[in-house]
């Protein structure tokens, strides 16, 4: 039996099987201590086993709407789960189109994270874009710390301060991206004072008049002859992608500002930049 084999067992009897009897006990112990249950936001997240366990435990309305589920492996180390859910329009404040998929990443038989998603889109550009974490050897010796001992970084997360939470939302779907979480100080404010954008995997916040610098400058390149890389204000970032091309396409039907056309450029990356209206500006790249 092949290990990407193994793995569907263990999602599709193991996992799926403890979900529907609300009983982890036949999942428990393939779990890792420190796994992690990622939701659809960042604010919802199992951060380790018991909570997991407890999760599976207490169950819940969405589950007993199920009507079909989909299982398939994406290589020795991830298994996709998708759930259709007929009639399901909003999860944890989240709006969902009738369905959700996780992708789990096992290690050694052993499930060291999960990841939530909207769409099946969205779970296969995290799976291809972030690799999986490398099992831990069984040869290490007892008295070398293992990797995961000690505090460790799980995420960073860019904030940029924007005039308007709901303008730069906006701007950012425009752009590809999907419309996150946002946040009032007081429930009686007029526009929300702190939100995010996300895609996939990735999570960017924005704060309204704070946390950082803006201001779009006078240039109209970034790059080149005549690119001026300090006019503006606000945020520099690079973005990872799979096709430049096609993204500099959606963000030109879409109106936004191109300040460095697509160009393969001598460090081995083919990128473009495009500006947010609030003087950040974001490197769109793939390596050659």
């Amino acid at each position: 039996m092949t290990q990407a084999t193994e793995n569907l067992e263990l999602i599709l009897f193991g996992w799926v099987d403890a979900l529907r009897r609300r009983d982890p006990d036949p999942i428990a112990d393939r779990l890792a201590p420190d796994v992690v249950w990622q939701g659809l936001r960042r604010g919802l997240v199992c951060p380790n086993r018991d909570a997991v366990l407890d999760n599976i435990t207490a169950g819940g309305p969405v589950r007993e709407r199920v009507t079909g589920i989909e299982v398939s492996a994406l290589d020795d180390h991830r298994v996709l789960l998708g759930v259709q859910l007929p009639g399901v329009t909003e999860f944890f404040g989240e709006t969902l189109q009738g369905e959700m998929f996780d992708v789990f990443t096992i290690n050694e038989g052993i499930i060291v994270r999960i990841d939530e998603f909207k769409t099946r889109d969205d779970a296969l550009a995290f799976a291809h874009d972030t690799p999986p974490s490398s099992p831990a050897s069984h040869d290490q010796d007892a008295n070398q710390p293992s990797v995961s001992d000690g505090p460790r970084v799980e995420r960073i997360v860019p904030i940029l301060n924007v005039s308007d939470i709901h303008a730069s939302m906006a701007w950012f779907e425009k752009l590809g991206w999907d419309r996150g979480f946002e946040w009032k100080a007081d429930p009686s404010d007029d526009a929300p004072g702190f939100g995010a954008v996300e895609t996939g995997g990735c999570e960017i916040f924005l704060c309204r008049d704070g946390q950082g610098s803006r201001g779009k400058g006078a240039n109209r390149s970034t790059f080149g002859p005549d690119g001026d890389e300090t006019s503006d204000k606000g945020v520099w970032m690079s973005i990872w992608v799979n096709d430049v091309d096609t993204i500099h396409q959606r963000c030109v039907a879409e109106g936004l500002e191109i300040t460095h056309p697509p160009t393969d450029e001598p460090w081995g990356v083919r990128e473009f930049h495009v500006r947010h209206p609030d003087g950040h500006v974001f490197r769109i790249s793939s390596y050659l």
